[in-house]
Order: C-alpha cells, then structure tokens, then sequence
C-alpha cells in the first residue's frame, strides 16, 4: 500500500482520455459519414437511368422518364414549348417587350430536349452529378437545350420586327383644330423617342440562344429628340385669317388649309408645363375653321367653267403673232383664293430678245410700232371672261380709244411698267386660266367649282358721245391737189359697264357699276399737197394728149389696237 502513495502523479494522469480526442474522433466520424453518404448519392447519380425529379424542358416536365421515355413526351406536349417559351427584353433596366423562341425562328426536337432533361443531372462530373441529384429533391430544374444552329442572318429579321416594337417615335409639339369645335382646340406636348440597336440586339439573342440562357436581355437605345412647340409663335401664326385648303400648280399636290385660332398663350403655356409629355390637351379658343379643307378639293379641282370669252384678232402679222404668244403665256395659270393675278408680271418684259414683235401700238395719241403690240386684246378677253366668271377686279383702265375688237366698256388695257390689269380670286377654291388662240380668234376660259347656280350678264351704256374733227394740213411734200390721210379719227365715248348677277331661276342678285370708261377722240388728220410741178421747156408745139385723172387720195386701214 506504501508503494501505491509514492506512485508519480503523472503516470495516473495517462490513463484518462482527453476531451479534445474525443471531439476530433467524432467530427472525424461525421464527415467520414457524409463522405461516404456523398460517395453512395454520386453513385446512385451515376449509376440512375432516369431523368431527376422536378426537372423539365421549356415548360414540359420530364421528372423520373427515360430517355426515350422524355422524347415521347416532347413528341406529344413540346409542339407550344418554343412559342410559350419567351426571352424578356428591358430597355434602360425596365422590361419593355418579350420574344418567344417561336419569334426568334427556333425549333427542338424530342431528341434535344430529351437529351437536355439527361444532361441537367447527369451531364457533368462524378460530384456534379450528385448535387443535382441532392438539388433535385428540394428544388426545379429548367433545362434549356443549347441551340446552336441559329444564326445571325437567321435573326436579323426577327430583330427587324422586335424594333418597331422596342423603337419610339419621338412625338413633336403640334396642334390640332377639330372642324366643329369653335370654342376651343388641342396642343400636343413633345415627347423624345428612342432607337434601339438592332446589330447589338441580334447578337445577345445569337449569344443567349448558343448559350441556353433565357434570362432578360438588356437592348441599347438612344434618345431621339422631339421639337417643342413654340406657343408664342404658334399665336402668332393661328392670328391671322383662316385660310383654305392650298394646290400647288407645280405637283398637283394639296395642302391643307389653316384655322384661324385666338387664345391665350400664357394660359396655353401653363397647360403645357402641366401636361405629360407626348400627351394632348385642350386649350379654350376662339376658333374659325377654313371653308375649304383638303377633302373638299380632292375630286372637285377645275370641274366647272365659270366664264369664257372670245374675240377676233386682226392686223399685221407680227401683232398676230404677240396675240398668240400672249394668249399662251397666261394658259394654265392657277390662282388659289385670295391669290392675284397680273397680266404685265405673267407677260414679262417685251422685248425681241424675249421672243415679241413689232405690231402698231398707241404713245401719247400716235400709232407707233412697238415690240408687244396687240397684248391688249388677251387682256381685255381675259377680262371680260374674269367679270363673267364673277371674280374680283383690282386693277383695271379702259383703252385710250375706243377699241373695235371687244364690247366698249369691257377692255383692260396695258403698258409695260405703268398700266396693269389685276384681278383676284375671292372665290372658295382655285380657279385656273385656259388660253388659245385659233384661226384668229383669241379664247379665253376660267375653270374652277362651282358652288351656286349663280351668272353673270354684263350692261354697258354709253352716256356721251364726242365727235372728232377733220384737221386739213397744208404739206409741199405731196403734189398740188392730192390729199393723203396722216391720222385715223375716232370718235370719244363716254361709257358706264354694270356687273348683273343672276340666280338659276333668273331672280336678279345684285347689280353693280363695274366701271367707267372715257374714250377719248382723235382728229382726222388730212394732208393736202401744195407743191407745184416746174414747168417744162419750150417745145415745139405738138398734137394735145388726153390729160389722165388725178390719182385718189390713199385711205390706211383702220386700226386694230388702241393702247393706253
């Protein structure tokens, strides 16, 4: 017993187990057992010929089949699997539109898709294999078979169709005008738009598809900006009178007319600073809309003849000739309403460079040839076809003599530079000039719409008459005794013209003074010869020869344009 109490502390202390080999003996058993568990999953992994659970391949589940077994389902559900199937696509990290894999021009076949529900579990490594098959007993698997046969060209039209889907158009300020609103109308607020890249976006779908990947597609797009409306000058622009529909002789075009449109625009302003961007909204106004719109003038140009007359044209051939070209330079000529026209601005400048000839004319009282001679005559046609026609006369002066070639009181003569004839169209929609001439008559038409049964007769009355005198002028120029006219005469008129107009039934409209006209009279002019023969030498007498008769005074033919 002595012996036990002198034993070593030391030696009594070896005999008990530590606590810290104990921990490690246990943690050692628990991973050896989930090693050997994870060996024992990797191996049933491996080792399974079925497809995991909770696995499926575009929507179709293909949980616990075979291969086979997985095409034979794909065969008889995945037909929808490829339009059902959508990839998302954001614009600046907001989803805005979504594709189907049917859109994108993608296919699989029950030999895909079964062998992407294989491969989901059983595609990877020995580890790999495991934890899918652990995953699958908590958690979904969507397999998305790799589809690598697309391809870009393949895309491009897809992505083409995506764009007007993706793209804004940027919407600018504008106005509208509705035609039986007349206490108020509507602005447009601006609003940018955006253009996606569609080179970009074809190949992130190329890419995504390769890849399997199903996930949102972020495209990118750049801003297209919008123009603002300017209120102040839109105020500006709406104050005038409303204006109608517009054609455009050169295109055959129409434009629409503009409303006159009176509001206020500070008021109009602050509703635009409130309104959402690319939205409408209305503005109190006072609104007169155009009598005529766009519409109205489709089918309905130049249907109906308003006026036409005729005169006979006479003279020498260069006059004839200005008469012709007179007549052709106005043809076609197309007035929209409250247009002008001037005869001297469509003629031009008269000279030989510019293709007139010289023709009798009239300067200061004198009958003088001139390179233009003769353009009154279409002008005062075309003024009695305007007056017919029932259109507004702005400018117009009667001939100095009374002409012999048109009614008196219904001429419009011109000069060059100084005397114009104008007139306008105050009708509602346009009218166009039909000129020609033709076995030396002048014709002139004015085509437009009619929009009454309303005519026209035109009255003149002469209210005084002033004869002209015959003037005697001795001249040594001409023989003794014979007379020779230097100037035709012409008689002065004072005429009054009134415009008539009629309804369908005959009922008198209205009736006018058109105008006046003061012809003016010129004097005979008669030279009478006073210069004496010299006597001859003396001769011898011989037999007496029959003395002939003294030869008729020479008489022009009467002149054909007076001119102002």
């Amino acid at each position: 017993m002595k012996v036990e109490k002198d034993m070593p502390l030391e030696e009594t202390a070896e005999k008990k187990p530590p606590r810290r080999k104990k921990l490690l003996w246990i943690v050692g058993g628990v991973v050896g057992g989930l090693a050997v568990a994870c060996a024992v999953i990797c191996a049933v992994a491996a080792g399974g010929n079925r497809i995991l659970n909770h696995t499926s391949v575009l929507g179709v589940d293909m949980s616990g089949l075979t291969r086979e077994q997985a095409i034979a389902r794909w065969q008889e559900q995945g037909g929808n699997a490829c339009k059902v199937t959508v990839i998302p696509l954001t614009v600046d990290g907001e989803e805005t539109a979504e594709v189907s894999l049917e859109e994108l021009g993608v296919t699989v076949t029950p030999e895909e898709a079964a062998d992407a529900a294989w491969n989901a579990g059983h595609g990877g490594n020995f580890l790999k294999n495991g934890y899918a098959l652990v995953r699958s007993w908590m958690a979904k698997t969507e397999a998305v078979p790799a589809i690598a046969g697309v391809t870009a060209q393949q895309l491009q039209k897809s992505v083409q169709t995506l764009k007007e889907k993706l793209d804004i158009a940027a919407i600018d300020g504008s106005y509208r005008v509705e035609a039986d609103k007349k206490d108020g109308f509507y602005l447009t607020k601006c609003a940018d738009g955006r253009t996606v890249d569609g080179d970009k976006l074809c190949a992130a779908l190329l890419e995504a598809l390769q890849k399997g990947d199903l996930s949102a597609i972020d495209c990118r797009s750049e801003t297209i900006e919008a123009k603002p409306l300017d209120v102040q000058k839109l105020q500006k622009e709406l104050s005038g009178e409303a204006k109608n529909a517009y054609y455009h002789a050169s295109t055959g075009e129409i434009t629409e007319g503009n409303p006159s449109v009176e509001f206020d625009a500070a008021k109009a302003q602050q509703l635009m600073d409130e309104a959402e961007a690319g939205k409408e909204f209305e503005v109190p106004a006072k609104v007169t809309v155009p009598k005529v719109t766009k519409k109205d003038l489709e089918g309905h140009l130049f249907t109906d003849l308003l006026g036409t007359y005729t005169t006979y044209a006479s003279g020498s051939w260069g006059r004839l000739m200005n008469v012709s070209k007179a007549a052709s330079m106005i043809n076609g000529a197309v007035l929209n309403t409250g247009e002008r026209f001037s005869y001297n601005e469509a003629l031009g400048y008269q000279s030989a460079e510019t293709g007139w000839y010289p023709a009798p004319g009239y300067i200061n009282g004198k009958t003088v040839d001139m390179y233009g001679g003769g353009v009154c005559q279409v002008s005062s046609t075309l003024y009695y076809a305007t007056l017919l026609a029932n259109l507004k006369i702005v400018t117009r002066y009667c001939h100095q003599f009374a002409p012999g070639y048109i009614t008196w009181g219904c001429d419009a003569t011109v000069s060059e530079g100084a005397v114009d004839f104008v007139f306008e169209n105050d009708r509602d929609y346009p009218i166009k000039i039909v000129a020609y001439d033709y076995n030396n008559y002048v014709t002139v038409e004015i085509y437009g719409t009619k929009v009454d049964d309303h005519y026209v007769q035109m009255v003149s009355k002469t209210l005084d008459v002033t004869d002209y005198k015959v003037v005697e002028k001795k001249t040594d120029k001409l023989a003794a005794g014979v007379r020779k006219v230097e100037q035709t005469p012409y008689t002065g008129y004072y005429v009054k013209t009134w415009r008539y107009v009629y309804d369908g039934n005959g009922n008198l409209i209205s009736s006018d003074l058109e105008a006046v006209s003061d012809y003016e009279a010129r004097d005979e002019i008669i030279l009478v010869g006073t210069k004496q023969e010299s006597k001859p030498a003396v001769k011898p007498p011989q037999e007496p020869t029959p003395t002939p008769d003294p030869e008729p005074p020479l008489t022009p033919e009467p002149e054909t344009e007076p001119a102002a």
